[in-house]
C-alpha cells in the first residue's frame, strides 16, 4: 500500500544521499538545517503551523526596534520569548543532532550551515570548522551602536551581566544578542561567517535541506538558487513538502532561452543540457523529498553512511569541540 511506497521513498533517498557523501571524488555536501531539527528537543519554532514567524516576532526582532529603547526590548520581548527557550530544563541535542555531527565528523568533505540560534549542533559535537551558525548563537552578544567598536562585526561577547541589561565590553553601550536579525545583512558581523557559506553552496556536490521552512528570503533561498542553477542533487528531509517547494504551475512558468542568457544574480547559466534553464523553477520538480521526523530520517542517514564502508576521517578525534562555552 501507500505505507510501503512512502518507505521506499525514504530509502531509496537516503541510500542516494548517502552514496554522494561516500563518494571521495564529489567531496562538498551541504546540510542546511532549520527550526525543525530542534523540534524534538522542545525548542519552540516561533513560527504558526503555516511556517510564517509570529508576529510579535517580526514586529521586535529588529536592529530598529532594539535601538529605539533597547531596556524595553530585553525585559518585553528577548527575555520574555527567548530568555530560556534554548536553556530550559531538557533542551538538549536529540538523536537528528548526534547523528548529523556522526555524518560531519566521519566525512572531512560535508558542512554545516545552521539557521538555528540554539547550540544545539556544537553540543552534539558537529565540528566547529565545518559548522556555520549563519543566525548565530544564544548566550553570546554584539555591538549595534558603535561602528567603530570590536564588537560591532569582528568579534562577539560572552558571559555578559544583564545588570539590567548587557552592556558592550568594548564601548559600555547596550548588547543585542549575537544572533541576525530581520533588518540585517548576513554580512553585517564576521560571526555568520556568510562568504565562507556561499563557497560552500558553490563548490557542492549536493545540498540537504533539513527541518526548514523556506522562507523566500535569506539562507535557504540563496542556497536553493545556486543549486538549482549548477543542477546538483537536492534533498529535503522534512515533515511536508513546503508550499515553496511546490513545482510552479506549467502556465506560470516563464520560457527562458537556453543560450546563456537565463541570469540569476550575476552568475551564469552554466549550459548542462539536461537540467532546467538557470533562473526557471523547473528544478524543483527534481528536488528529492524524505518525508518523515528529522530526527527519525537523519539517524537512517547515519546508518546509511556507516554501512557504506568509507573509513572514518583520520580528523575525527581531533576535530572533536573541545572548546569551552
Amino acid at each position: 500500500g501507500n505505507m510501503a511506497t512512502a518507505e521506499d521513498t525514504v530509502a531509496s533517498g537516503l541510500a542516494r544521499l548517502a552514496s554522494i557523501i561516500a563518494d571521495s571524488s564529489q567531496p562538498v555536501v551541504v546540510f542546511v538545517t532549520g527550526a525543525g531539527v530542534s523540534v524534538a528537543s522542545g525548542v519552540p519554532t516561533f513560527r504558526g503551523p503555516d511556517g510564517v514567524w509570529e508576529r510579535h516576532v517580526v514586529e521586535w526582532g529588529t536592529r530598529e526596534k532594539f535601538l529605539e529603547d533597547p531596556s524595553r526590548w530585553w525585559t518585553e520581548f528577548w527575555d520574555r520569548t527567548h530568555g530560556t527557550a534554548f536553556s530550559g530544563p531538557g533542551v538538549a541535542p536529540n538523536a537528528g543532532h548526534d547523528a548529523l555531527a556522526r555524518i560531519l565528523r566521519r566525512h572531512s568533505g560535508c558542512r554545516l550551515v545552521t539557521q538555528n540560534i540554539d547550540c544545539l549542533h556544537d553540543d552534539a559535537g558537529s565540528p566547529r570548522a565545518r559548522t556555520v551558525e549563519v543566525h548565530g548563537r544564544s548566550g553570546l552578544y554584539k555591538c549595534v551602536s558603535t561602528p567603530g567598536c570590536p564588537y560591532y562585526s569582528a568579534r562577539s561577547a560572552a558571559g555578559l551581566a544583564h545588570d539590567p541589561l548587557p552592556l558592550c565590553p568594548g564601548c559600555g553601550e547596550p548588547a543585542m544578542p549575537q544572533c541576525l536579525f530581520f533588518d540585517e545583512q548576513y554580512a553585517s558581523h564576521a560571526y555568520y561567517r556568510w562568504e565562507e557559506a556561499q563557497d560552500w553552496f558553490e563548490g557542492a556536490a549536493a545540498v540537504v535541506f533539513v527541518g526548514t521552512s523556506f522562507a523566500p528570503i535569506g539562507v535557504t533561498e540563496d542556497c536553493l538558487s545556486r543549486a538549482g542553477e549548477r543542477g546538483i542533487p537536492i534533498f529535503n528531509l522534512n515533515v511536508m513538502v513546503q508550499e515553496r517547494l511546490e513545482p510552479a504551475k506549467p502556465k506560470r512558468r516563464k520560457k527562458r532561452s537556453r543560450r546563456g542568457k537565463g541570469k540569476t544574480n550575476g552568475r551564469q547559466d552554466h549550459g548542462d543540457p539536461d537540467w532546467p534553464v538557470a533562473g526557471g523553477e523547473d528544478y524543483l520538480e527534481h528536488i528529492i523529498h524524505v518525508i518523515g521526523k528529522s530526527e527519525d530520517t537523519l539517524q537512517k542517514l547515519w546508518e546509511e553512511v556507516r554501512g557504506s564502508g568509507a573509513e572514518p576521517g583520520a580528523d575525527e578525534a581531533e576535530e572533536a569541540n573541545t572548546v569551552e562555552k
